[in-house]
């Protein structure tokens, strides 16, 4: 991207393959920040839908396979993320000491601030 060259039709193609509008900043911004696969991985991995009758034992399924980095994890944390609203939790697997039941515990306790 630093070239100056017009990757406009690659562009293009990246996002008919993963169905998603990118522009060149996005792939700019994810230069610095993550791996060339984990860049592709998240960019093909599919909105995860949203399911409101998950039951307790499936959020704590997915919350363990997110923590133990179990197959496609960016998706089942994406999932997480839509059904249970919790911005922070992603924090609450990867960087607090915290069991998959006092995860989730949280994240349904989880109210934003309002304003």
């Amino acid at each position: 991207m630093d070239a100056g060259l017009d990757y406009s039709e690659l562009i293009e193609r990246f996002n008919a393959l993963a169905a998603r509008p990118y522009a060149a900043g996005d792939f700019d911004g994810a230069a610095g920040s993550m791996s060339m696969d984990e860049c592709a991985r998240r960019a093909l991995t599919p909105e995860p839908p949203y399911l409101p009758d998950i039951s307790r034992e499936e959020y704590l399924e997915l919350i363990r396979r997110v923590m133990n980095g179990e197959g496609e994890y960016v998706f089942w944390l994406a999932l997480l993320q839509l059904n249970l609203s919790c911005p922070p939790l992603s924090d609450y697997i990867f960087y607090d000491d915290l069991t998959p039941e006092q995860i989730l515990e949280k994240a349904l306790a989880y109210k934003p601030i309002a304003l």
